[in-house]
């Protein structure tokens, strides 16, 4: 967990113990109230578990295909034929094509 995780994990905990207000925690945070209710419900249910992005790890949604990136890769870096910037799987992909 990253500091910011420690943070958030903390402020939770505190906000449940009420210790500290919602609203206190929420401003610390910088984010919205509903957003800490959310991550308070969260770790209610998972623990510090549910403080941690479900996303982490994941590839992203805008990502391109191989054999797109490849090609780009090899119009953009024409000497990537040679071996210096385009990995082996890309060198395959553009010898198939």
């Amino acid at each position: 967990m990253s500091g910011e995780g420690r943070d958030r994990a903390f402020l939770v905990r505190e906000a449940v113990a009420c210790r500290v207000g919602q609203r206190a925690a929420s401003e610390r945070l910088g984010i919205g109230v509903r957003q800490f209710k959310r991550l308070v419900r969260a770790w209610k249910q998972d623990g510090d578990a549910g403080l941690v992005s479900r996303q982490r790890g994941q590839p992203s949604n805008n990502r391109m295909k191989d054999d797109q990136r490849c090609r780009i890769a090899i119009s953009v870096f024409p000497s990537a034929k040679t071996g210096t910037v385009v990995s082996s799987a890309c060198r395959r992909s553009a010898a198939m094509t």
